[in-house]
């Protein structure tokens, strides 16, 4: 966008002026509903999850009473069926 004579651009200038006409309680109200329209989730992951499959031989074969190791490198910590 092209800045104008005072080196501000006009759409900055408009979003200035505007919050400024409004009180406090309805800014207040404003930014409320904006903090609503992204929900916490959408600024974070997940802290839980589920892994699943099956544990084969190289013919395919299911092999039952495999124990398998589940190893969190960034945390440092494994988890054992």
């Amino acid at each position: 966008m092209a800045a104008s004579a005072w080196g501000v651009k006009p759409l900055e200038c408009a979003m200035n002026s505007a919050f400024r006409a409004l009180p406090l309680s309805l800014s207040v109200v404003f930014l409320f509903v904006v903090l609503a329209a992204f929900p916490p989730t959408l600024f974070g992951q997940a802290v839980f999850g589920s892994i699943s499959g099956s544990v084969t031989d190289p013919s395919g074969a299911g092999i039952p009473g495999a124990k398998v190791i589940i190893i969190d490198a960034g945390k440092g910590v494994s988890y054992n069926t």
